[in-house]
């Protein structure tokens, strides 16, 4: 059997959660820097007033999304370590024989 056959098929659960994790990631990084644009712009017409705390809010966001985006990141590298190390294994077990 090909090592590429044997590869293909670990941990696809775990690569699609990482994927949607960081797409999540990337979701809330673009809702919140929406929202903190808008609200600093807000701030900028009228004044400080409730808007700070959406400006606040946004940026939290943009924080929380990046957290996720690099979670989902590692997820994946993980996985192509494992995927890695496996490949190495099989080829030097392939040449010890």
């Amino acid at each position: 059997m090909k090592i590429q056959e044997q590869t293909g098929f670990h941990f696809k659960a775990l690569r699609t959660w990482g994927k949607i994790i960081s797409v999540f990631g990337w979701i809330l990084v673009l809702a919140g820097s929406v929202t903190a644009i808008i609200a600093g712009l807000l701030i900028l017409e009228d004044g400080p007033g409730g808007e700070v705390f959406v400006l606040l809010g946004g940026l939290v966001a943009v924080l929380i999304g990046f957290s996720y985006i690099v979670f989902g990141q590692l997820i994946s590298c993980f996985v192509e370590i494992e995927k890695n190390t496996r490949t190495t294994y099989q080829m030097l077990e392939r040449n010890k024989e």
